[in-house]
């Protein structure tokens, strides 16, 4: 899905030749590169899997749930309120 995705694709496009030495054999940094971003993907997406699992053992109880469904009640509400005063809108 990330292939077809135009936001990466530009992403990629603006960012990887900054780092590409010309002259060089270009297609081995360029390899490099996309390993290195995809390890660090990898490595980022096992952290979040590993969050979710340490915070599922927390929110098993009904009670924390409920503590954390009013918790971000709240700051929706507080998020909503403070979009409500703003000066200078779009409308």
């Amino acid at each position: 899905m990330a292939l077809t995705n135009p936001k990466a694709i530009l992403f990629f496009i603006a960012f990887l030749p900054q780092f590409i030495q010309p002259g060089t054999f270009q297609v081995q940094q360029t390899g490099v590169l996309i390993v290195t971003f995809a390890g660090c993907s990898v490595v980022a997406h096992a952290f979040y899997v590993l969050l979710a699992q340490k915070l599922k053992r927390h929110l098993n109880s009904a009670r924390r749930r409920k503590n954390v469904n009013r918790v971000f009640g709240a700051s929706f509400i507080g998020l909503g309120f403070s979009l409500f005063t703003l000066k200078g809108g779009a409308a």
